[in-house]
């Protein structure tokens, strides 16, 4: 659903779309692609840009203005990650593609994309010349939502491209709980998941109907289930002692006869995924979908947990974060 992919710079050289057409509009359609589902790799820790910086500042202003519009949207929403450098250090054309090609031994692209590919690679489909990409079956075959299992295996495999580049992470469901394994496993996931190793983790949730029903005021209640996140959240903590991740729990009650608190969504700062089956996790078989939101509904989701424009009620937070368990 979220695709990492690499662009060699000469896709973007006077040379190729100024005088082929065909390879401006192809261009054009990968960078709109991205911004709906795609990641770009800045290769060499941020040289990459500044190469295609150069190249684009030569072109017809037409063509230039209309590159730099979808490279900053594609910044604005972050879909564009730095990779680090590697023992090749381009200086012309091949040896960027030399370069990304190393990146993608370590950490598979979905899709190399470049103009220095002769033929199609049957022994690796995932490198596409830019002229062919749409007989592309690898291009072709990307999808904004799936059919999965609701098992760990494979939660981790649908959510590592999510959660590779995220500086913050948003879980989204109403049942979610301290009290249930398969919900904390989900968390877990997420967690060894990420490669930044200070992450804003929000979860959003409500109290269960059933804990505490002797207690009348449901502020005293959210507390006492705030509690209970606390010694969750610690627990991971304690185990994931080479992280520095910052956590904030949220209660949240529904208005009578207003909002439902309903849908399930994992969110990062890239992206949104809603989760129809929600986000626990089960040892036999059983489905759900899974399906990637698009950035405008991914604001309109983020803007109902925030107070000041939430159609719920906020019953309490807790902060939690390394500093506070030291001792």
């Amino acid at each position: 659903m979220l695709y990492e992919l690499a662009l060699t710079p000469e896709l973007f050289d006077k040379s190729n779309i100024e005088e082929n057409e065909l390879d401006y509009i192809l261009l054009i359609g990968v960078l709109r692609e991205a911004e709906a589902n795609g990641i770009i790799a800045n290769l060499d820790n941020n040289k990459w840009i500044g190469d295609v910086v150069n190249r684009i500042y030569v072109l017809s202003p037409k063509i230039k203005d209309e590159i730099i519009r979808r490279l900053n949207r594609l910044k604005d929403r972050k879909r564009i990650a730095t990779y680090p450098s590697n023992e090749i250090d381009p200086t012309n054309d091949l040896e960027w593609l030399q370069h990304a090609l190393k990146v993608h031994e370590l950490t598979p692209f979905y899709s190399v994309i470049s103009s220095l590919f002769d033929t199609e690679n049957k022994e690796d489909p995932s490198l596409i010349n830019l002229k062919k990409i749409m007989f592309s079956d690898t291009w072709n075959e990307r999808r904004n939502s799936t059919q999965i299992k609701q098992s760990p295996e494979e939660y981790t495999k649908h959510l590592r491209p999510v959660m590779r580049h995220a500086r913050k992470l948003q879980l989204i469901d109403p049942y979610m709980s301290p009290l249930e394994s398969r919900y904390l496993k989900t968390l877990e996931i997420c967690i060894r998941l990420l490669e930044k190793k200070a992450v804003i983790i929000h979860i959003h949730c409500k109290i269960p109907f059933q804990f505490e029903q002797g207690i009348r005021n449901n502020r005293v209640r959210a507390r006492k289930y705030l509690d209970k996140w606390e010694i969750a959240i610690k627990e991971i903590i304690d185990r994931e002692t080479e992280r520095r991740d910052r956590y904030k729990i949220f209660i949240w009650q529904p208005r009578r006869q207003s909002h439902r608190f309903h849908d399930r969504f994992i969110i990062t700062d890239q992206c949104g995924v809603g989760i129809q089956g929600g986000l626990d996790t089960y040892d036999f078989e059983t489905m759900t979908n899974w399906n990637l939101i698009t950035y405008e509904e991914t604001e309109t989701i983020l803007n109902q947990f925030k107070e000041e424009s939430s159609p719920y009620d906020l019953l309490g937070y807790r902060t939690i974060e390394y500093k506070n368990i030291l001792n």
